[in-house]
C-alpha cells in the first residue's frame, strides 16, 4: 500500500491564530464553593433524632441538629461569598424540629397511658 497524501487545509481557510499564555483573572465566579460541614452535621443529627428518637441521646442529637442549622444560617448570610449547605441546614432544622415535637407527643402520650 502507497503511503497517504498530508492531510492540508481546505482551500480558503489559513492557519489556526497563535495561542497566547492563558489570562488568569482570579478565581471564577462558577469554581465550586465547599459545603458547610455544619449544614452536613445539622442533617445528619436531625435525620439520627428523627430516626432513633425513642433513646434520650438522639433527642440531644435534635436539638443540636436545629442549633447547628440557625449557626449554619447566621455564618452564610455574613459570608461574602457563602459555602453551599443551605438546603442542607434547612432539612436539619426540619428533621430536628419534627424529631423534637414527634417524640415528645409520643412521651406525653405513654406518660399519660400510664398514669
Amino acid at each position: 500500500m502507497g503511503s497517504l497524501p498530508p492531510l492540508d487545509p481546505p482551500p480558503g481557510y489559513g492557519p489556526p491564530p497563535p495561542q497566547g499564555p492563558p489570562v488568569l483573572l482570579g478565581p471564577s465566579p462558577y469554581a465550586p464553593r465547599p459545603t458547610s460541614r455544619k449544614a452536613v452535621t445539622s442533617l445528619v443529627f436531625g435525620i439520627l433524632g428523627l430516626v432513633f428518637g425513642f433513646a434520650f441521646v438522639p433527642l440531644l442529637l435534635a436539638v443540636l441538629a436545629i442549633v447547628l442549622a440557625s449557626l449554619t444560617f447566621q455564618e452564610m448570610d455574613a459570608a461574602e461569598r457563602p459555602a453551599d449547605g443551605r438546603g442542607m441546614a434547612v432539612a436539619g432544622l426540619v428533621c430536628g424540629i419534627c424529631a423534637l415535637a414527634v417524640w415528645t407527643a409520643l412521651g406525653v402520650v405513654a406518660v399519660a397511658l400510664d398514669a
